[in-house]
């Protein structure tokens, strides 16, 4: 159950970083954030 909690808080803040890339419209980030992603 924590493991599932932990992973969906991830999940969370990944697509968070990849929102505010997004809207900050800043390449650097949405590249990293795609990189994390597709870890």
């Amino acid at each position: 159950m924590i493991y599932f909690i932990l992973i969906s808080i991830l999940l969370l803040l990944m697509i968070a970083a990849s929102v505010y890339a997004i809207v900050q419209k800043n390449l650097l980030y949405a590249v990293m954030a795609t990189g994390i992603i597709s870890l």
